[in-house]
């Protein structure tokens, strides 16, 4: 099973397509930014407590699995996706292959792809992550949160439709 997810993941993140939507995506249950000054406004900062990180509140999320990934790191299975993840992952294709504006954040949608991956294998439950790999799976780039976590919504950045058939 995991070995399925983890091919998922690379083809994903290695598809043309990848962080470009294919349709308009309208879903009540997060906030969208049409415009990336919009989206950035929210990575940077949250816009109703103007306190919490986006980014910190994703620190957190990685932070469990850094534990959890050194606690279990002399098992083989564990040691044997690391090195599939570096083996396999082509990062500078993975940059080439992004959309000019989100480039800059590759690090950030790394990461959030690697942390769905071991959030899945660790069984973590109350993660954001699997939240995060719903809408980088439709193109969308997760860049926020919109109130208090956990209430509130998770921000996405959606980019200009590249083709508009559904």
């Amino acid at each position: 099973m995991m070995e399925v997810l983890f091919e998922e993941i690379l083809a994903l993140a290695t598809s043309k397509n990848f962080l470009r939507p294919q349709k308009i995506i309208k879903d009540p249950k997060v906030h969208i930014c049409h415009t990336w000054e919009e989206a950035m406004s929210y990575f940077i900062f949250d816009h109703d407590a103007k306190k919490t990180c986006y980014n910190d509140f994703k620190s957190h999320e990685h932070g469990k699995l850094i534990y959890l990934k050194s606690m279990n790191s002399d098992k083989d299975e564990v040691i044997e996706y690391r090195k599939k993840f570096s083996k396999k992952f082509d990062y500078k294709n993975f940059i080439k292959n992004l959309p000019d504006e989100i480039r800059e954040f590759s690090g950030d949608v790394d990461s959030d792809l690697e942390g769905y991956f071991w959030s899945q294998y660790f069984r973590i439950e109350n993660t954001i992550f699997p939240m995060l790999y719903e809408y980088y799976k439709l193109g969308l780039f997760p860049c926020g949160w919109k109130g208090l976590h956990p209430k509130g919504k998770l921000v996405v950045y959606h980019g200009q439709v590249e083709n508009k058939t559904d």
